[in-house]
């Protein structure tokens, strides 16, 4: 059946006079092609997919469309590439390969020899054939084959004074480099960056290129160095005609490679600090193919990303400090996966590393030192005048880490503003100052960004996370600058108080302070497992008066963050307090909370506060109770029965709401005191369940809710209202849940 079937679907690629009824379409032609496809494994479907390109078939005579001959000959390629793949016979491969060699040779001396226009119009499809099968059998192909045999012929065409069909050649590289391995990546690569002079020729490549998607992290490392190594060659042309419209054209389309591999989202830069040096990694988000998931790339890589930056602020950027509108939605993005330009390598000063390192070696017009100072104090007028004295190496750096911070802050992202102010080697220079100035800007700005987009959401939390962590550092003016932060946040966005999560974290790093040096190894093990719970490093100092220094500050924030969250709302503070406390009680008996403590001194403070509402302060204890009452009935009802957590804690539901339904089936006359006392009992005892649980039964939410409504009165209410709003504050995502019920 096969044969039969292979020797009919040939007889159709070769129906020129149209046997089989009205003349074949192309799209029937592509039908039969694929139709091969699924036959490849028959022995003649090579030899006959062959001489469809080389002969070539009736296909490329059915039409003048220039689409549609380009679509036949990448279909025949594609299946036979396929076929070839299924066979996996090395030397079939081989062969065929040569074959496509031999007649693109052949077909490309007779039409540089000029014979009848026929014949050259035969020739020319032959050679366009050939060209693409070769391309598209690469990846079938041994590396080495690729390196040594098919890229070579690709290349010497391309070495001709007027290549035919240009155009393709380069495409076919491209295709080359996206479907073969490593090794042959790298290889169009550097071929790239050989003609790296002439834009025009390898613009069309580097497209082909830029569209690989789901490949190892290294293959986007290359390809990146490459795109950035070709910017920084072209841009250095602006350093004699910094308004020459068609080079801009050029590095415009250039950074928009750089944006398209940057948006992919497997496609990570992160930062990684070490005791000396800062490295960037590439890091992919899903672990593409299996076992490679990062690749630390070198410092040259660090070095065309920041020239690349140093270039676009210095020639680019406008005088006014605006990007022009064609480049800015680019740089966005590619601010996004730009680490942050801190000191690498062992210089220890800033002009030394940009004397050595970068674009900055070479000499600069006056009048290019001239803009970019005038531009940095355009950008921030409140240092216009101390910023005279910077020298043009200081002025180009910060305007650069101003320009890439900004752009990565309408990303959502303003987390690395800090990492400026941590560099040991910066820290306390001549610019130091000017870089609190920077940060403090774009955190302004961020934060208003945040408050129109979601102040609730996740983002606000882990900058906050940040911030917080950042605020019990080790260097003086990296906490001033994450306090100075945290309260403006506070103020623009007063709901961060009652944020449990940031509320939690506070008293665990404070409580991680007051262990330092006053505790042992073996109780240090639990503060550091809280605070790993919160944050991605470790806060560690050089001496104790680092840590000192560190404790106060951060003593004096958190009482201003739970003063100021009082005054707002006693209620709400109390409840948050009231469960952290309990939970360290229950679950971390280690962090109780000492006499002359960090957390009882906070404590005092709170409940000595005249803000502070005594009637509040009384559901302390009660929570507590009630919290520890729940605790015990599951673990003694969990002991007896021998079930697990899930069918205990429902358990234990069930009976609380068997008790309220009996309060509520009596009549309100018979109602004792001894009922209330029950109810409260019974509604506390709910509510610490609730809150300890991680899955809510949803049945007691709504037992809860209604049984005081079904019983109203007035002493109902004074005990409903309490245990509603603790139930709110301490698990604020069953609040509306409560509301709606309510």
């Amino acid at each position: 059946l096969a044969e039969e079937t292979v020797d009919i679907l040939s007889d159709i690629l070769e129906d020129a006079e149209g046997v089989f009824g009205d003349p074949v379409s192309m799209e029937t032609y592509l039908t039969v092609i694929e139709g091969l496809g699924v036959l490849s494994i028959h022995r003649k479907t090579l030899d006959i997919l062959t001489n469809i390109l080389t002969t070539p078939s009736q296909i490329f005579f059915s039409t003048s469309e220039e689409s549609a001959l380009t679509a036949a000959r990448q279909c025949a390629s594609s299946v036979l590439c396929n076929a070839l793949r299924i066979l996996k016979v090395s030397s079939n491969t081989k062969t065929h390969l040569f074959t496509f060699i031999n007649s693109s040779q052949s077909a490309h001396t007779e039409l540089i020899s000029g014979n009848s226009p026929d014949a050259i119009s035969s020739k020319n499809i032959i050679y366009l054939n050939t060209i693409t099968a070769i391309a598209a059998i690469t990846p079938v192909l041994k590396p080495r084959e690729t390196i040594e045999i098919a890229i070579p012929v690709i290349a010497r065409r391309l070495e001709e004074p007027n290549p035919k069909a240009e155009q393709l050649l380069w495409d076919s590289l491209g295709n080359i480099g996206l479907t073969c391995e490593d090794i042959v990546f790298r290889e169009i690569v550097s071929f790239v960056l050989q003609h790296k002079m002439n834009f025009v020729k390898v613009s069309r490549t580097s497209h082909t290129l830029a569209r690989m998607s789901g490949r190892p992290i290294r293959f986007y490392k290359t390809y990146l160095e490459c795109i950035l190594t070709v910017f920084i060659d072209r841009a250095a042309g602006l350093q004699k005609n910094s308004t020459d419209t068609l080079l801009l054209s050029e590095l415009r389309e250039l950074s928009n490679l750089v944006r398209i591999i940057c948006d992919r989202p497997e496609f990570q830069l992160i930062i990684e600090r070490g005791e000396s040096t800062s490295q960037i990694i590439m890091q992919s988000s899903e672990g593409i193919n299996g076992t490679e998931n990062e690749d630390s790339t070198s410092e040259d890589l660090f070095s065309l990303i920041r020239n690349f930056w140093l270039y676009c602020s210095i020639y680019i950027l406008q005088p006014n400090g605006q990007w022009p509108r064609d480049w800015s939605y680019m740089l966005i993005s590619i601010a996004a996966k730009t680490p942050p330009l801190l000191l690498v390598g062992t210089t220890r000063t800033l002009e030394a590393e940009l004397g050595s390192h970068s674009i900055l070696k070479a000499k600069m017009s006056e009048g290019t030192a001239s803009k970019v100072k005038n531009t940095f104090a355009v950008l921030l007028p409140g240092v216009s005048y101390e910023s005279r004295n910077l020298s043009f190496f200081q002025c180009a750096y910060l305007l650069t880490v101003y320009q890439i911070e900004s752009l990565r802050a309408k990303r959502n992202c303003a987390s690395f503003l800090v990492e400026y102010l941590k560099d040991e080697k910066l820290y306390g220079t001549e610019i130091y100052t000017f870089l609190e100035v920077i940060a403090e800007e774009i955190a302004k700005s961020y934060t208003k960004e945040i408050l129109v987009l979601n102040p609730t959401g996740p983002i606000i939390t882990e900058y906050m996370e940040m911030l917080i962590f950042e605020s019990a550092h080790r260097l003086g003016r990296v906490r001033r600058f994450a306090s100075k932060t945290i309260n403006h946040v506070i103020k623009v966005i007063p709901a961060t108080l009652w944020n449990s999560n940031l509320f939690s974290m506070m008293l665990d790093v404070l409580q991680y302070l007051d262990g330092v040096g006053n505790v042992g190894k073996e109780h240090r093990g639990e503060r550091e497992r809280r605070l790993q719970k919160h944050a991605k490093g470790k806060l560690e100092f050089v001496n104790q008066l680092d840590a000192i220094g560190a404790k106060q500050d951060f003593y004096e924030l958190t009482l201003g963050w739970i003063l100021m969250a009082n005054k707002k709302s006693t209620s709400e503070t109390t409840g948050l307090l009231a469960r952290y406390l309990v939970e360290i009680d229950i679950k971390f008996p280690d962090l109780t909370a000492s006499k002359n403590s960090l957390l009882t001194r906070l404590i005092n403070k709170f409940y000595s506060h005249p803000d502070t509402d005594i009637t509040v302060n009384r559901s302390l204890g009660k929570s507590a109770l009630y919290m520890g009452e729940i605790r015990g009935m599951i673990s003694v009802m969990g002991t007896l029965n021998g079930g697990t957590l899930r069918s205990t804690e429902l358990q234990i539901s069930e009976r609380i709401q068997s008790d309220l339904r009996l309060l509520v089936s009596k009549e309100s006359s018979t109602i004792k005191s001894q009922d209330m006392q029950n109810l409260n009992a019974l509604l506390n005892q709910a509510a610490a369940l609730i809150i300890s649980t991680e899955d809510i039964d949803e049945e007691l939410l709504h037992c809860v809710s209604w049984t005081p409504v079904l019983l109203f009165s007035p002493p109902v209410m004074d005990i409903a209202v309490p245990v509603w709003t603790w139930i709110s504050t301490a698990r604020p995502d069953v609040t509306m849940q409560l509301l709606d019920d309510l």
